[in-house]
């Protein structure tokens, strides 16, 4: 006699073992799409945060220039301002620590 009930199980457990691997790959590019929408979203974040950190500082220069502030000074801010710009985080602590060296300049 045929169990009919066998079968039916036989074939559910065929099934999910089929659609297992369906939804690993359909799962997987999806998730990695979703980090590397993640990671965009924080560099987009850092670098409007630099934009405006450099904004700040163009203007603090401008208003520096006008009130004769040191030239050092707004050379160094300069300096900070070109590195949020390029996103060259080392470049204005470098120019710091040269300008430090020049024994004229201090």
């Amino acid at each position: 006699m045929i169990d009919i009930n066998a079968i039916a199980e036989a074939a559910r457990a065929t099934s999910r073992t089929q659609d297992r691997p369906k939804a690993e790959m359909i799962y997987s590019p999806l998730y990695e799409q979703k980090q590397i929408a993640a990671q965009r979203l924080d560099v987009y974040r850092e670098y409007q945060k630099n934009i405006r950190k450099a904004g700040m500082l163009r203007a603090d220069i401008v208003k520096g220039v006008a009130a004769g502030d040191d030239a050092l000074v707004l050379l160094l801010m300069a300096c900070e301002c070109i590195g949020y710009m390029t996103g060259d985080s080392a470049f204005s602590s470098i120019m710091r620590k040269r300008l430090k060296e020049r024994e004229d300049l201090v």
